[in-house]
């Protein structure tokens, strides 16, 4: 399940742009807390936003990520308590939550499937949690769905430096076919694909 919250607060003093900065800091060190989570901020606006000006008001996008949903309800459920127990007194602050994305589990059939077509290859693979929204979690609720990444260098995708080789997306598309032969010799026998809320943005 995945939600995000618009935080507006009106700060005192020189302790706007402090008060801002250790609110990033408290998102990282929630996400940091729980294996597998990940916590953002990726919008942060200063009014007037000039530079000569004390901000009056910060506003900033939370989003708060975690394959389980009870650990997602605790990352929450700390932030808004640190959010009270800092400025709760001290000065105005809003939460408002203006996205919620319901996470998908994917077929397990067509993920063991993915697995073997990479096997059957003579390829390692690594099951992980995606993070980031793409198409397949819409088609999930359709049709039996998984995914498949190919390495990348550094690590770094979802950016125009993002590189990988021939020989690393041949193995991609080499799995690909092997799983899609593997679930061709079984259709009509899949598993219908379930949703699963666990994941929420802030």
């Amino acid at each position: 399940m995945s939600s995000a919250i618009q935080s507006r607060r009106q700060l005192d003093g020189q302790e706007r742009e402090m008060d801002s900065i250790n609110l990033v800091l408290l998102v990282e060190r929630i996400a940091k807390s729980h294996a597998s989570a990940v916590g953002t901020v990726g919008c942060l606006a200063v009014h007037p936003n000039s530079r000569n000006v004390v901000p009056g008001q910060i506003s900033m996008t939370v989003d708060l990520r975690h394959p389980e949903y009870d650990k997602l309800d605790a990352m929450e459920a700390t932030f808004r308590q640190e959010i009270r127990a800092r400025f709760d007194g001290r000065l105005t602050c809003s939460l408002t939550e203006i996205w919620r994305s319901p996470a998908v589990k994917f077929d397990s059939r067509c993920i063991d499937a993915v697995a073997a077509g990479a096997a059957a290859a003579g390829y390692s693979s690594l099951r992980l949690h995606s993070g980031a929204g793409h198409d397949s979690a819409y088609i999930a609720r359709v049709a039996p769905t998984s995914m498949i990444f190919i390495p990348c260098l550094n690590g770094l995708s979802h950016n125009e430096a993002e590189s990988s080789t021939k020989e690393q997306c041949q193995a991609g598309a080499q799995t690909l076919l092997n799983a899609v032969l593997s679930l061709d010799r079984t259709v009509g026998q899949l598993p219908s694909t379930q949703e699963l809320h666990v994941c929420r943005n802030f």
